[in-house]
C-alpha cells in the first residue's frame, strides 16, 4: 500500500477490547439461528400452520421491524449518557430480546400463527434496539480503513463461532437423533438466557466507548432525509444491500424446508450448518488479506458470484441418504464464499457514514445503520415470503416425503434459481462501487482536521478527533 492509501493512524485496538466488543455477537448467533427457516419450519411442521400464512408472517414481522429502524438509529444519534450513545440502546434490548427468546423457543402446547407473529416482532423489535447502535458502534471505535475491517472481522468470527454452536446443539448425548426440534430450542433458550446477559456485561465494562465525530451536533430527521439524498455513494450501496437481502432471504428461509422435506436428510442439518460456519469462519482470514489488497467491495463481490455458483449445483442431488455427502461438500464450498460477505458489507457502510460526516459536518452513524438495516430486513423479509409464497404457490406439501414435478419445479426456483441471480447481480453492482482505501484514506484525513479546527473554535463541543 502506496503512502497515498495508508490509514489517517496506525491506532490498533488491543485484542482483549476487540473480544469483549464480539461477545454478544457469539451469543445472537443462538438467538438467529433457528429464526430464519428451522424455526417457520419447525411450526409448520410441528402445528400445521399454513405456509403462506408464515410467509405472511415473516413478512409482516420485518416490516413492522423495519419501519422501527429509523426511529431506533435517530433516537441512538441523540442519546448524550455518561456511558456513551449506544450502551444504553444495546443493554435495554438485549434484556428484552430474553422474554422473546423463552417464548419463541419454548412455546407450549398449541401456539397458533398469530402467536408466532407476535413473538417473533417483538423479539426483531427488541432486537433492533440493541443491534443498531451495536453496529453503529464500529464506527466510532476507529476511523481506520483496514482497522475496521478488522473490528468486523472479530465480531463476525465470534458470530460465527457461536453459529457452529448453535448447528452442534442437537448433536448433544442428550438428544437422540440428532434433529433440529423443539427440544434442542428449549435447550438454547435457557443457554441464552444465562450467557447473553454475561457477553453484554463484558462488552459494557471492557470495550471502548469510542469517539463520536463531529462539527454539529444538529440531529435532525428532515437533516437524514437530506443527508441520505445527497449521498451518491450510498445509494450504489443501497442497490447492492436490495439484491444481496433478496437473495440471502430466500436462501436462507427455505434451507432446512429443501434438506428436510425434500432431500429426506433434515436429522443432518446439524452437520451442514456446522460445515457452512466452520468453513466461512475458517476462511475468513483469507478474505481479511484480500480486502487489504484489493478492496472491500471487491472483495464482496467475489463472495456473492461463489455464493451462487457454489448453490446451483444443488439442484442436481437427488433425494435419500445419498444426498449427504454431495450437500456436505457444497455447504463447505458456500462458507468458503460467505466469509467475504461477512466481513466486507458494514465496514463499507462505515466509510460510507465517514462521506456523509465530511460532506454534513454531522454523525449520524445510528441513524445510517438503521437505514441499511431497514433494507436488509425489508428485502429479506420479501425474500423469505417471496420463497414461502412461490412454494405455496406450486401446492408444496412440507408434511409429504414424496413430491411432483410442479412441487419440486417450485422449491428449485425459491430456494436456488432466484437466489442465485440475485447473488450475481450482487457482485456485479460491488465490484464498481466507488469508495476505495484510497479515497476513504483522504476523508478520514479530511474529517480530522475539521474536527480539530471547529474544537479550537469552540471547546465546549463534543468534537473528538479521530482514532
Amino acid at each position: 500500500m502506496n503512502q497515498t492509501e495508508s490509514t489517517v493512524s496506525n491506532h490498533r485496538l488491543p485484542r482483549s477490547q476487540l473480544i469483549a466488543f464480539a461477545l454478544p455477537g457469539f451469543v445472537g448467533s443462538f438467538i438467529f439461528g433457528p429464526l430464519g427457516g428451522i424455526l417457520p419450519t419447525l411450526y409448520a411442521k410441528n402445528f400445521g400452520i399454513d405456509l403462506a400464512f408464515i410467509g405472511l408472517i415473516l413478512f409482516a414481522s420485518r416490516f413492522f421491524d423495519m419501519a422501527t429502524d429509523p426511529i431506533i438509529g435517530h433516537l441512538s444519534d441523540k442519546t448524550k449518557t455518561r456511558i456513551g450513545r449506544r450502551k444504553p440502546w444495546i443493554i435495554a434490548g438485549s434484556l428484552i430480546s430474553l422474554l422473546c427468546v423463552y417464548r419463541l423457543f419454548i412455546p407450549g402446547e398449541d401456539p397458533d400463527g398469530w402467536y408466532y407473529l407476535l413473538w417473533f416482532m417483538l423479539l426483531y423489535l427488541a432486537w433492533t434496539m440493541s443491534e443498531i447502535p451495536y453496529n453503529a458502534w464500529v464506527t466510532e471505535l476507529t476511523r481506520d480503513y483496514n482497522e475496521r475491517t478488522r473490528i468486523i472481522t472479530f465480531r463476525n468470527v465470534s458470530g460465527a463461532i457461536g453459529a457452529i454452536g448453535f448447528a452442534a446443539a442437537p448433536l448433544l448425548p442428550v438428544f437422540s437423533s440428532g434433529e433440529m426440534t423443539f427440544d434442542v430450542l428449549k435447550y438454547v433458550a435457557w443457554f441464552v438466557m444465562i450467557v447473553f446477559p454475561l457477553a453484554v456485561i463484558i462488552a459494557m465494562v471492557w470495550a471502548p466507548q469510542g469517539k463520536h465525530v463531529a462539527v454539529t451536533e444538529k440531529v435532525s430527521l428532515s437533516g437524514l432525509y437530506d443527508s441520505v439524498r445527497s449521498n451518491r455513494p450510498f445509494w450504489a450501496f443501497a442497490l447492492v444491500f436490495i439484491s444481496f437481502g433478496l437473495g440471502t432471504g430466500m436462501y436462507g428461509a427455505l434451507k432446512f424446508m429443501f434438506l428436510d422435506t425434500y432431500l429426506l436428510i433434515g436429522n443432518k442439518v446439524s452437520y451442514f450448518l456446522i460445515a457452512n460456519y466452520a468453513m466461512a469462519l475458517a476462511s475468513m482470514p483469507i478474505w481479511l488479506k484480500l480486502i487489504y489488497t484489493f478492496g472491500k467491495h471487491r472483495a464482496w463481490a467475489a463472495s456473492c458470484v461463489g455464493i451462487a455458483l457454489f448453490t446451483i449445483p444443488m439442484l442436481a442431488i437427488p433425494p435419500g441418504p445419498g444426498a449427504f455427502i454431495p450437500f456436505l461438500i457444497l455447504s463447505l464450498l458456500v462458507g468458503l464464499a460467505m466469509g467475504g460477505g461477512m466481513v466486507a458489507p458494514m465496514a463499507m457502510l462505515a466509510d460510507l457514514i465517514d462521506y456523509d460526516i465530511l460532506k454534513t459536518g454531522t454523525n449520524r452513524a445510528g441513524s445510517y445503520f438503521a437505514i441499511s438495516t431497514m433494507m436488509v430486513k425489508a428485502n429479506a423479509a420479501f425474500g423469505a415470503a417471496m420463497g414461502f409464497w412461490i412454494i405455496g404457490w406450486f401446492n408444496y406439501d412440507a408434511q409429504s416425503k414424496a413430491h411432483a414435478l410442479d412441487e419440486r419445479i417450485g422449491l428449485f426456483l425459491a430456494f436456488v434459481i432466484l437466489p442465485a441471480v440475485f447473488f450475481l447481480i450482487t457482485g456485479l453492482i460491488a465490484w464498481r462501487f466507488p469508495i476505495n482505501a484510497k479515497r476513504q484514506a483522504i476523508i478520514a484525513r479530511r474529517i480530522q482536521q475539521r474536527a480539530e479546527r471547529a474544537a479550537r473554535t469552540n471547546p465546549t463541543q463534543e468534537h473528538a478527533p479521530a482514532s
